[in-house]
């Protein structure tokens, strides 16, 4: 249904069901890094403010608070973890990682 732009709905209806408990935490990790598969940059502000909770409970071993550095992509060990931390860093810094690959070079 995602893939059909049905995202929204989709997302707030987990979101909801996360929210209440009802649903096994490693089944809405699985779903959030699906979605962060599918998506890419530029976010709606929607997107944004229903996904954002959802991503950062999914890494939960990962300190994302307001005032964190930048922890590029390169130097994550596993494909997931690198998704969500590549959504985190979009939305906390503006960056995306392949902007990020690309200063490097220089």
């Amino acid at each position: 249904m995602i893939s059909r732009g049905y995202v929204i709905p989709i997302l707030r209806y987990i979101s909801n069901i996360n929210k209440s408990e009802r649903i096994d935490a490693s089944l809405i990790r699985h779903f959030v890094i699906e979605v962060l598969d599918i998506i890419q940059s530029p976010y709606s502000d929607e997107l944004k403010e229903i996904l954002h909770p959802l991503v950062q409970g999914t890494i939960h071993y990962i300190d994302y608070k307001v005032h964190i550095d930048y922890i590029p992509a390169v130097h994550s060990t596993n494909p997931e973890e690198e998704l969500a931390r590549d959504f985190l860093n979009h939305l906390n810094f503006g960056i995306d990682s392949e902007n990020d690959d690309s200063s490097q070079d220089s």
